[in-house]
């Protein structure tokens, strides 16, 4: 193993950012981990090589690590590391610092104060001060019930009113010097509200206006309009460009090598890395029947033992089955909500119509890797009689590229090449 030295420091929080947190309860008392927790550590934690220190104002660190333990939750140290000895007692010199409150310092103050205004309004307006008009006179705004059906909601039950619905009605944000609370002002007549239409989605797909007919009058210039009420019929809100790449096949059809090509073909630096949604179902499976040999400090590192799981071992397989479909059966989509898809994700195991859909509706660029059965069984596999097998086999479905890999390793990388010179064009 290298040495500590030798791998860089990410410092991650704890309340709102591993575990779940609405408040303060008490010493001891923690959240649920957050979706995507543990199999974006595990990612950070083996494939980028960082240590993880879990980096908290909490003091019970004993009962965080067992906390840690017990929900498979990967990490070097907490509160503490190595780095931090000798001429590095105080703040841990991590690379990166992961944090719920974290606001980045990117050259400029003036950036900064607009995002700590944008948030501290943001926290008042859900406590229901936005009504409160405080150090005026002025009645406070009437704001229609609902705002916008992207999402954008003036509700009584949340109290939150969009800062752009609030300036549309004539009221900016000012802050009291002597207090040093802000309060909503009146600012006069309604400015014009700029509406910004873009005209289709990268797909080519004419997109479609999502806004409520109490919110969207016939007077733009005294009504607010929301830019984000625009959306593709396929691709939802990511209309502007490919979120990621998911990929789908038949065994040894190529996805695997495919994906390992695309990554090596973006340009460096890149932010494109691999996601498995077989991910998160291997390491639910490991915490239920392999989770006291990681507690005891046999297993020292989850991800390692998690991809030596192989779905067609006959000893894990019927055990993964089971999960997988008691999940699904809750939620369709449970184990994707598990994976952090963020930007530059490529999805290698995309095998069922709601992973289709779903991957679909969230911007990703979508390739069906083909390859014939004597192909296949070159490779080494036989057909097999599954629905992760044929269920997207389905001749309607509509990819974005279809790939036949049935020739030769350049062909494929050919392939690779022309699906990130698309991505990038488009983005």
């Amino acid at each position: 193993m290298a040495d500590y030295k030798d791998k860089p420091l990410i410092c991650i929080d704890f309340d709102g950012t591993i575990a779940q947190y609405d408040g303060w309860k008490g010493i001891g008392v923690f959240g649920e981990p957050l979706p995507g927790v543990a199999a974006a550590l595990a990612r950070l934690r083996d494939s980028f090589r960082y240590q993880i220190c879990v980096f908290t104002t909490r003091g019970e660190v004993d009962a965080i690590r067992d906390y840690l333990k017990r929900n498979c939750i990967p990490f070097d140290y907490i509160n503490d590391a190595p780095v931090m000895d000798g001429q590095n007692p105080g703040k841990p010199p991590a690379k990166y610092f992961i944090d719920d409150r974290a606001v980045r310092f990117e050259g400029s103050w003036t950036r900064v104060m607009r995002q700590i205004e944008e948030l501290d309004e943001i926290e008042m307006t859900r406590n229901g001060a936005a009504y409160h008009v405080g150090i005026t006179d002025e009645p406070a705004p009437e704001l229609p019930t609902h705002a916008c059906q992207c999402g954008c909601t003036t509700d009584e039950a949340s109290g939150y009113v969009p800062r752009y619905a609030m300036k549309s009605y004539g009221y900016s944000l000012t802050k009291d010097k002597a207090t040093g609370e802000s309060t909503w002002k009146a600012i006069g007549e309604a400015p014009p509200v700029v509406v910004s239409e873009p005209e289709s989605c990268w797909c080519g797909r004419e997109l479609e206006s999502k806004g409520s007919p109490d919110f969207i009058g016939d007077d733009v210039n005294t009504m607010p309009v929301c830019t984000m009420h625009y959306s593709c019929p396929v691709h939802g809100q990511y209309y502007d460009k490919p979120r990621g790449i998911a990929i789908s096949g038949k065994a040894r059809s190529g996805k695997s090598t495919l994906t390992d090509m695309l990554i090596k073909a973006f340009p460096s630096p890149s932010s494109w890395h691999e996601e498995s949604i077989a991910t998160p179902l291997k390491i639910e499976w490991f915490k239920t029947n392999c989770v006291e040999r990681f507690a005891m400090g046999e297993v020292a590192d989850i991800v390692s033992e998690v991809n030596r799981l192989k779905l067609s071992d006959p000893k894990v397989r019927p055990g993964l089955i089971v999960l997988g479909q008691m999940r699904r059966a809750q939620d369709p989509d449970y184990w994707l909500k598990q994976l952090p898809l963020g930007e530059g994700a490529i999805v290698s195991d995309c095998r069922f119509k709601n992973e289709f859909e779903y991957l679909q509706q969230h911007g990703f660029y979508m390739i069906r890797v083909n390859a014939t059965a004597d192909t296949r069984a070159a490779r080494g596999q036989m057909d097999i009689d599954d629905s992760s097998e044929t269920e997207l086999d389905d001749p309607e479905i509509q990819w974005d590229k279809v790939i036949d890999n049935d020739s030769t390793f350049l062909v494929l990388a050919d392939n690779a090449d022309d699906v990130v010179r698309k991505v990038r064009r488009l983005g």
